[in-house]
């Protein structure tokens, strides 16, 4: 996913002038950093009016539903999806608060339009959802998800809105919910057939464990009151703002943008190359105070301001102001006057001068808000955002007083004393196109499943563009589960930061803690994920640099190396780098990372076969599986060249992929 946290990916457009990061939950909305609690009994009552959503998910009025509110997705005669997408087109997300340890029953209040049982069912995934062993299940990013249809049995039929939970069958309860670990969770529903509208979401622990609801339910901690943002999360960073850890932050997060003496940005822009970006719930025509906990780079007056934007904010009198796409916006300096000082971690609102108060923010509607927050000056760091209609209306926030952000992740189990492989294959597919000029990715998939990896890096692979204009990375993961017997997910960016077109994939059999995208210069990718493999977080990269131009290899290697080095320290990166090992460029690499070819070869550990003993992956040895320098928790045990000639010499692509072994402890 923040923290980078479970829900969150990021694809970053870069030119030579700028770097914008997109939220790649795609085309999908950020994430607000409230969350539901449960009631007395630890019920949990969840109004998907108030969800951030993506696609064909609307809100809509509705005297029956409950607080007259409901989320829909309209019935457009869509065919039934039978396997929940790691990355849907249709779904929406909240959070709420809930325990380890704890058995929740999930149940759903919907209404099918018609009354038909074509559209009455969704999938449901969860961030941190287990089974009763604690195995990762039901997970955001995944296939895997447990499935809710109103209709409780095959001919029992439906009318109007009914609770249903995820067992399938009269008088059959489904498996329950359970969660690695406690504190704030994030649910996601996603379609499974459109026609289907929803009012209200149970996680019940007692009262609905057994028997289910009637009516609608009272919303527990659903009352909108104070805005708390832990910036440190931001799930939509663009250009020069990066998330860390500082021990003196609140919850431990924040995000900066490093101080390089760039000019101060008078006027908010309205298309900023450096920003960040969160989603929070807001009630129209109450006034909210603005603050900001922040920390100027060498307490310096030219380090402490940044420009505020919201995607709904209007003036007291209802006109638009500080809109996000605009020039307008709302000021921050951290600075309270002119030769007031600063000494670190100070609070802010967007007023200037001592004891003076900026403007209050209104919004025009109620629901889901975005605030951008954008650089005027950099060298500025930020750890929390307020937006208060009451408790700081008037009163400036002390650090122990404000309202405590989303919690950060749990931290990382301690160093296993275990050891595990971990497989990582890498492979540039030339579209699919074989030697023999023939498209047929089910050859490559065979190949790939032979060899059995863990995690697979391909290069020039397409999604409904090229040679077989079809979902590549889709038909991947399914070919090799077919060949396998395991679930294989994925995460695909294409060149140009598209939905469609070339890129690189990523695929893995372990599930997918974190993923995001980045853009190089002259139009490459990087694919970029994270799983957790024998206790250690390892985070892995698939790029294809460009094939003509030394400097333009240069460039691009530089911004993967500055990218690569925001992940944990456990960094593997695998491509074409199309240059072979004695190219100049190559010590860009070769200065932080590993070639593991390289190090398997001096170990004696290397194979190939007969005639190629140099590993050469097409006419040199271009492709490269790379380990970060001085990662103490994997070791390189092997490293392998596969010869896939067939008796005619015919290879499944113009490349020859590389597979290097490690041990994990």
């Amino acid at each position: 996913m923040h923290f980078i946290g479970p829900f969150s990916r990021f694809v970053t457009r870069r030119s030579a002038a700028a770097c914008i990061v997109f939220a790649a939950l795609s085309a999908q909305p950020a994430i607000a950093q409230t969350s539901i609690v449960a009631n007395a009994q630890g019920d949990i009552v969840l109004p998907t009016a108030t969800a951030p959503r993506a696609g064909k998910w609307a809100v809509a009025s509705d005297a029956t539903a409950a607080a007259g509110k409901m989320i829909r997705h309209p019935d457009e005669g869509v065919a039934k999806g039978t396997t929940a997408a790691a990355s849907p087109a249709n779904y929406f997300d909240m959070l709420f608060e809930a325990e380890a340890g704890k058995s929740y029953r999930l149940w759903v209040h919907g209404r099918a339009d018609g009354n038909y049982w074509g559209n009455d069912s969704v999938f449901v995934q969860f961030s941190r959802s287990v089974d009763g062993s604690g195995a990762a299940v039901y997970r955001i990013g995944s296939t895997s998800a447990t499935q809710v249809n109103i209709e409780d049995c095959s001919g029992c039929g439906l009318s109007g809105w009914m609770w249903q939970d995820n067992g399938f069958g009269s008088n059959v309860l489904g498996p329950v919910i359970r969660f690695a670990t406690s504190g704030t969770q994030q649910i996601r529903v996603q379609t499974r057939e459109d026609g289907l509208a929803i009012d209200q979401i149970v996680l019940s622990p007692a009262t609905y464990l057994t028997s289910q609801p009637a009516g609608t339910l009272g919303v527990a901690g659903a009352t909108i009151g104070e805005v708390v943002l832990a910036a440190g999360s931001a799930p939509k960073k663009a250009g020069k703002w990066l998330s860390a850890t500082d021990a003196n932050a609140i919850g431990g997060s924040l995000i900066r943008h490093a101080d390089a003496a760039a000019s101060k940005i008078s006027t908010a822009l309205a298309a900023p190359a450096d920003y960040f970006e969160m989603t929070f719930q807001s009630v129209a025509g109450t006034p909210y105070r603005l603050w900001m906990r922040g920390r100027a780079d060498g307490d310096s007056y030219a380090n402490d301001s940044v420009h505020v934007q919201f995607s709904g904010s209007v003036t007291s009198a209802g006109a638009s102001t500080y809109r996000i796409g605009t020039t307008s916006s709302a000021e921050v300096n951290l600075e309270e006057c002119y030769g007031c000082g600063l000494s670190g971690w100070t609070w802010q609102d967007d007023g200037y001068g001592t004891n003076v108060l900026g403007p209050t923010i209104y919004f025009a509607t109620t629901g889901t808000q975005t605030i951008r927050v954008q650089t005027r000056e950099d060298g500025m760091a930020i750890d929390q955002i307020l937006l208060s209609p009451a408790q700081y209306l008037t009163a400036e926030p002390t650090t122990a007083g404000a309202p405590a952000p989303e919690p950060a992740p749990a931290p990382a189990p301690p160093p296993p004393t275990t050891l595990s492989t971990l497989k990582v294959l890498d492979w540039n597919i030339h579209h699919g196109v074989g030697t023999d000029g023939v498209y047929n990715i089910d050859r490559i998939a065979t190949a790939i499943a032979k060899a059995s990896p863990d995690v697979v890096s391909l290069n020039e692979v397409e999604r409904y563009t090229g040679w077989g204009n079809e979902d590549q990375p889709a038909r991947f993961a399914a070919l090799l589960k077919s060949k396998t017997g395991k679930t294989w997910y994925y995460n695909f960016a294409t060149r140009m930061g598209t939905e469609k077109g070339q890129g690189n994939l990523l695929l893995s059999v372990y599930p997918i803690d974190v993923n995001a995208d980045y853009l190089l210069s002259y139009d490459r990718s990087v694919a970029h994920l994270q799983i957790i493999v024998n206790g250690r977080r390892v985070s892995l990269f698939s790029t294809h640099l460009d094939d003509d131009s030394t400097a333009q290899r240069l460039t691009q290697m530089g911004e993967l190396n500055g990218w690569s080095d925001n992940f944990p320290q456990s960094t593997i990166l695998a491509g074409d780098f199309n240059a072979w090992p004695g190219a100049t460029e190559i010590s860009t690499m070769t200065a932080l990372f590993l070639d593991t070819w390289a190090v398997a070869k001096a170990a004696g550990t290397s194979i190939a076969y007969a005639g190629n003993e140099a590993g050469n992956t097409r006419n040199s040895r271009i492709d490269y599986v790379w380990l970060s320098k001085g990662t103490s928790a994997l070791t390189i045990k092997s490293s392998q060249v596969f010869d896939l000639r067939d008796s005619s010499g015919v290879m499944p692509s113009d490349h020859r992929p590389v597979m290097t072994t490690f041990e994990v402890r």
